[in-house]
């Protein structure tokens, strides 16, 4: 039975209570928790006893007992908004949110005016994604306290979530005027000026992060996440190394480190920091899944779909491995476990913009596909995408949207893609055009005679060049059809040569070091690139190079293999130049996202084909891709014949050709060829008027027919 509380009582048990107080204050712990009990056992309700009590066990890591007492002291009279902010934190902390939101709602019911659980509780409204009610107590706070920086930070947060990102910027710089000294209000105004594309202020803030917090890991996290946005990857690298030596053996650390070196292209490094991490965690999915993409990289794609399926056996639910494993699919040519791979993705994140990407670019969209097209428009439109997330996602509906013939909504989601793209990567025009000038000048006809016969004989490697987008993958693949030619797709080695000759003569500026070059130099250059062939295909009588760029190095590699085939592509340069505008590279290429840039470069590789064609030592033959989609069969006769190869009828056939292909015309080589794709741009005119004038389009075609040079 209750027992009343006579005055006398109520003296007694406050007399208790303030004794287990003192005790309490005075750090006797041991003491207080006693009397504390006393004081329970004999007012079970005692309000104060039961929460001070509480705060006791908690101290002592004792919190399934400390949140019962305060739950039971949260039913009491005494209940306020301080044991309601405490309760929430011991539920928070338990990791049972909700409970604690409601907590902390409660504690602000009680006192309204009571700022720290009012923070409290925004505070965890904005962690578990519910920034529109975080924004309303943060607008509460800030007007009773305009200079709270906390608030200033959260109200920045809950706005960059809701995708309101000037006013986030805003908030976020006015709690560092408020807090100069506050790391964390740095660290998020860089994730806000990552998201307004404003790069180079983000890279400054994050680095003032990091100086007013050297040992904080979310300010180092932050630097290194924009040198990633930033394709930095060699300073991200150090970053995380760094990183890693304060939290050994930390899951994302070694994530992000593994992932800046697979973006940075180099996955032997990749793949032994994987080896390293998997010895201290064993079932790093991610660890996995990032394997996974630098195989892929490596074209050993087999091996890459193993590491996917590896992470996803960990994490059944890791989307980003059933999303890189598709694209693993499409490169292997099998399209129907690619789309069951997009199609999990989506299924486990609705909200995920690169399946839908790859979904959209896997097929022709019609008007069926609207809801696919309206849920990627809802996607932009929610906000909350990151910048990458955002260039795909406008990309893919400019693809679907060309699909339709809606060209002008076309137009403009892949000229938004480009342009969130190009504020992400350099591209100097007036550097590009210096460059590309000084080839002439070196590789001029008195360069041919001085190395004359210093090169290897060695007929094996087959370079095919030009502009992408120009139809080098589908000449590769006719190519590689025939049984005595393998196709090793684009490889990097080429450009990873002349990218190194500069230090081997401890300076200078490639094409000029190539004057320095000896004979017994350029024999070394050969041998290393045959060795390299030779570990992709030992058998093979010919091995295609088909990295579209090789044609800046066609001087250096005529003298290194004075018996070399060289096959240029050519298309409409209009549909070359709109191609590459439209398409998506994964990474490199930084011109292709200004129609203005793309100008530039193409009359650069127009004057230097046409310096080829006059001084190269070499036969060069040429491909019209026009003419090749017209007359699919003498064409590829007459490369096969350029090439001194008997006919092989597979070569018409090439589209069964299930040699894996990582371009970006992956798709289109799986098929016959088709005639769609021919004067494309016209659907652009409009659009393309200056490009048009820039590159001197006269509608002609501008090249020649399929002929040796």
């Amino acid at each position: 039975m209750k027992k009343k509380h006579t005055p006398a009582r109520r003296k007694r048990l406050e007399r208790r209570f303030n004794e287990a107080l003192r005790q309490h204050q005075a750090g006797d712990l041991a003491a207080a928790e006693k009397a504390y009990r006393q004081l329970i056992e004999a007012d079970p309700e005692h309000g104060y006893g039961l929460h001070y009590l509480g705060l006791i066990l908690r101290q002592r890591g004792q919190e399934r007992e400390a949140i019962e007492l305060l739950q039971r002291a949260s039913l009491t009279p005494q209940a306020d908004a301080a044991l309601m902010n405490n309760l929430g934190s011991m539920l928070c902390d338990a990791n049972r949110r909700e409970e604690s939101i409601a907590v902390f709602a409660r504690g602000v019911e009680l006192e309204p005016d009571n700022l720290i659980v009012r923070l409290n509780l925004a505070g965890m409204l904005l962690e578990y994604a519910r920034p529109e009610q975080a924004r309303v107590h943060y607008q509460v706070i800030l007007e009773r306290e305009s200079d709270n920086p906390q608030a200033l930070i959260g109200m920045g947060r809950a706005l960059l979530a809701l995708a309101e990102v000037d006013e986030a910027i805003v908030f976020l710089r006015k709690a560092i005027q408020t807090a100069p000294q506050n790391s964390d209000a740095h660290i998020h105004l860089a994730r806000a000026l990552i998201e307004a594309d404003r790069l180079n202020e983000a890279f400054e803030i994050a680095t003032q992060a990091q100086v007013l917090a050297p040992r904080s890991t979310k300010a180092m996290l932050c630097l290194g996440s924009v040198q990633m946005t930033m394709e930095r990857y060699d300073l991200a690298e150090k970053t995380f190394r760094k990183l890693l030596k304060w939290i050994p053996n930390d899951p994302h650390c070694y994530g992000e480190l593994i992932h800046a070196l697979v973006d940075a292209k180099r996955e032997a490094q990749a793949l032994e920091v994987c080896d390293e991490a998997f010895k201290v965690i064993p079932d790093f999915a991610t660890g996995y899944a990032n394997q996974g993409n630098a195989l892929k990289q490596l074209g050993r794609l087999e091996e890459a779909v193993q590491a996917y399926r590896k992470a996803i056996e960990i994490d059944p639910g890791h989307d980003a491995a059933y999303n890189n494993m598709g694209t693993t699919y499409v490169d292997l040519g099998d399209m129907a476990a690619a789309r069951q791979c997009f199609e999990k993705a989506l299924e486990l994140s609705p909200e995920l913009p690169e399946p839908l990407f790859n979904l959209t670019h896997m097929k022709k969209s019609s008007s069926e596909d609207m809801q696919e097209i309206h849920r990627l428009e809802a996607l932009l439109e929610a906000g909350g995408l990151m910048l990458r997330e955002r260039v795909a996602a406008h990309n893919a509906l400019g693809k679907a949207y060309d699909d339709c013939r809606l060209y002008e909504k076309a137009f403009y989601h892949y000229q938004r893609s480009n342009e969130l793209k190009r504020r992400t990567v350099k591209f100097v025009a007036e550097k590009f055009e210096d460059w590309v000038r000084h080839f002439p000048s070196v590789f001029s006809e008195p360069f041919f005679q001085k190395y004359q016969g210093v090169g290897d004989d060695s007929p094996r490697p087959i370079f095919i060049v030009g502009m992408p987008r120009s139809g080098t993958t589908l000449v590769e693949q006719i190519v590689s059809s025939h049984s005595r030619v393998f196709g090793a797709d684009e490889l990097t080695y080429i450009s990873e040569m002349t990218e190194a000759l500069p230090k081997r003569f401890g300076g200078g500026e490639y094409p000029q070091v190539v004057a320095q070059l000896t004979g017994p130099m350029i024999r070394e250059l050969a041998d290393d690139y045959l060795q390299k062939l030779l570990a992709l295909d030992a058998s093979a009588e010919h091995v295609t190079d088909k990295m579209p760029s090789n044609y800046y190095h066609l001087g250096l590699l005529a003298v290194m293999f004075p018996r070399c085939h060289i096959i240029h592509c050519q298309r409409d340069p209009m549909d070359t130049c709109f191609s590459n505008f439209i398409q998506l590279f994964g990474t490199g290429h930084y011109y292709s996202y200004s129609l203005d840039d793309i100008a530039v470069c193409y009359r650069a590789y127009e004057r230097l084909m046409a310096h080829w064609r006059a001084v190269l030592p070499v036969s060069m033959f040429e491909v019209r891709y026009e003419d090749l989609v017209e007359n699919q069969e003498r064409v590829s006769r007459s490369i096969i014949d350029y090439l001194g190869l008997e006919w092989d009828a597979a070569c018409l056939s090439f589209y069964q050709n299930r040699r894996a292909v990582r371009t970006a015309s992956h798709w289109q080589v799986r098929q016959p060829i088709y005639r769609t794709a021919r004067q494309r741009w016209k659907n652009y005119a409009p659009y393309l008027e200056k490009l048009r004038r820039d590159i001197g389009y006269c509608g002609t075609g501008q090249q020649a027919a399929a002929q040796p040079s």
